[in-house]
């Protein structure tokens, strides 16, 4: 048994996890999961960063099964592995997975912005859409890319209206803070809640 096994034993059982499902995971979402209640079956992109650490994101397939199934899709593809955050705006968002910022393409188109009750605060996950200026000051949001994730840093609730949330940080956000622009994401795979 992993030496976490044991420690996660009172965890485990609170969160009805068998001590057999603990030892097929990495313990990060594992005690995720479990300190967040999430029922069995939850999808959980685990973002690998430079350097080994992770970012856990819980997909909300309820509240946007389209695109939490299209980011799925990409992520078991390996899509994302080897990409780069290739926009950051420090206490506001990082945004990763642009497949030309590293030579490559990719077809998928996205699906169409699903309206949810979902809001735009700290660790809100959702795709990005390419901005079109309008006027001297004012712009409005076009199409959505298919490639490319935004995480916010912080809370932005006047993005509510424009964008779909997918997804919620459940573990690392802090880790994003300090993310820089162009550097690596490893990889990014999904689990489920056991």
């Amino acid at each position: 048994m992993r030496p976490y096994a044991a420690a996660l034993a009172t965890v485990m059982t609170l969160a009805s996890v068998s001590a057999s499902a603990v030892e097929a995971l990495e313990p990060i979402y594992v005690l995720s999961a479990a300190a967040y209640r999430l029922p069995p079956g939850t999808p959980i992109a685990v973002v690998e960063l430079a350097g080994g650490s992770t970012v856990e994101i819980v997909l909300l397939e309820d509240e946007a099964p389209l695109t939490a199934a299209h980011f799925v899709n990409l992520a078991e593809r390996q899509t994302y592995n080897g990409t780069v955050w290739n926009r950051v705006v420090p206490g506001f968002v990082v945004q990763g997975g642009a497949l030309s910022a590293v030579g490559r393409f990719d077809e998928t188109p996205a699906p169409e912005r699903e309206i949810n009750d979902e809001v735009c605060t700290r660790g809100a996950v959702f795709l990005a859409r390419t901005v079109i200026p309008e006027g001297a000051d004012g712009y409005r949001y076009a199409e959505t890319l298919g490639d490319q994730f935004c995480v916010l840093l912080n809370d932005a609730l006047y993005l509510n209206d424009d964008f779909t949330v997918f997804g919620r940080v459940i573990s690392g956000v802090e880790l994003l803070d300090d993310v820089e622009e162009m550097e690596p994401i490893t990889s990014v795979r999904v689990v489920r809640v056991p």
